[in-house]
């Protein structure tokens, strides 16, 4: 990396720390320490350069970013939540939304190319491989919890956030469930798919094949159903990218590919409801879910649908007490931020996929970089994005970096020399 602007040192570092971050607890401090040094040095950039640009797209996900705050701060003040409590939200705010913005921010307008990242994320599913093996190892013989890590107090978040093991227990089975680096194993399942889709795009070399089989024994061991689904999935976008199609056929794919994104966790909610009536051998977590779910949908609708709550609530024992507004994307932004939050979510997403295609059609971006952006569109329907941003933020780097305009033919072959193993 003898080229490689500190900025790209940065992210790098960053990602490479990846598993021993986890073993201090500190990957839930890192991701949003990282988005707003960036941001600094996006801003110092914009201020010392006459020539600095900034694309629309941030434009518009900062300003995004920006209406959910404001939708965060008009609930705290329709519910008279007090002083505290909004001090806190808006930390929150600026440790999960405000990341989304960040990290494309520093993606499309700071010297970070595409190829060093995904060799870098080669490495950390390499590791991956090596935590699981001395995971497996160690089965018959420890506990997977290890221990917590004392900066939990400073995190402000859950205490899983900070929970250090090496594998947990599937209450559905008893048996081992691997949850990595994630603080549960559908995020790990999550990560996993974007990073299979990530190092697809490394340079040909071992690390490659290696940083792929390890996302892949992730998606395995994770034991995610909806990992499982959306794989076959990236898998199909990848391998179809690698054909010439024309403008016309990509705008069908990407349409064709939200609309599989969005259908997916209910195809997968149905079969896995015939799997459950058959075998008759798991609890009913679906309909858990889908009462948390359809709270959700009730109150925000009824009590305050334009602003939202602007926080958390626990819920009934219906729903063993799990907190509502979380377990989906869109209904938890209907719950704490109302149709304002929804919409601005939306808009994110519509205009990134609107900036990727543009770009795919221009020859600015490879048509693959739609399979990096698939899982993060069907995990909105499962996972709370927010919550989890602080661990995907390399692929929201990575996407930023795909669509920059400067990207030329001659940085991708100096790329593809200076990383390759």
């Amino acid at each position: 990396m003898a080229h490689a602007a500190i900025e790209e040192r940065l992210v790098i570092g960053a990602i490479l720390s990846t598993i021993p971050m986890y073993f201090v607890g500190g990957l839930y401090v890192l991701g949003p320490v990282l988005g707003w040094l960036l941001f600094a040095l996006v801003c110092l950039r914009f201020l010392h350069s006459e020539t600095f640009y900034i694309p629309p797209l941030v434009l518009v996900w900062g300003g995004c970013a920006l209406t959910l705050l404001i939708a965060l701060l008009v609930a705290h003040a329709d519910y008279d939540l007090g002083l505290p409590k909004t001090i806190k939200s808006g930390v929150g705010w600026a440790k999960g939304w405000a990341l989304f913005a960040l990290f494309l921010g520093a993606g499309m307008t700071l010297s970070i190319r595409p190829q060093p990242l995904a060799h870098a994320v080669c490495w950390v599913c390499a590791m991956t491989i090596v935590f699981l093996c001395l995971s497996l190892i160690a089965l018959p013989f420890i506990k997977g919890h290890l221990y917590t890590s004392p900066l939990s107090i400073i995190g402000g978040a859950g205490s899983e956030y900070f929970e250090i093991k090496l594998f947990g227990m599937n209450p559905e089975t008893g048996m081992p469930r691997w949850s990595f680096f994630a603080p549960w194993a559908p995020a790990a399942g999550l990560v996993a798919c974007l990073y299979f889709a990530i190092a697809w795009h490394a340079p040909n070399s071992p690390i490659k094949l290696i940083g792929m089989t390890g996302a892949l024994l992730m998606i395995i061991f994770c034991q995610s159903r909806v990992a499982w689904v959306t794989l076959p999935l990236v898998m199909s976008l990848l391998l179809l990218s690698q054909i010439n199609l024309g403008p016309g056929h990509i705008v069908m794919v990407a349409i064709a590919v939200t609309l599989a994104a969005l259908s997916a966790p209910d195809s997968l909610e149905y079969l896995q409801s015939i799997s459950d009536q058959l075998k008759n051998a798991r609890p009913d977590s679906t309909r858990v879910r889908a009462a948390l779910e359809q709270i959700a949908l009730d109150r925000g609708l009824r009590e305050a649908p334009v602003w939202g709550h602007g926080i958390v609530e626990r819920g009934p024992h219906l729903v063993q007490y799990m907190p509502i507004g979380t377990h989906h994307t869109w209904l938890g932004l209907l719950f704490l931020k109302g149709l304002v939050g929804v919409a601005a979510f939306a808009l994110m997403l519509i205009s990134l996929l609107c900036a990727s295609i543009v770009s795919i059609v221009k020859g600015k971006s490879p048509a693959s970089l739609l399979a990096v952006i698939l899982p993060l569109l069907i995990y909105t329907m499962t996972e709370n994005l927010e919550m989890l941003v602080y661990l995907f933020w390399p692929a929201i780097v990575y996407i930023g970096a795909q669509l920059k305009s400067q990207r030329t033919q001659t940085e991708t072959t100096e790329q593809a020399q200076d990383y390759a193993v």
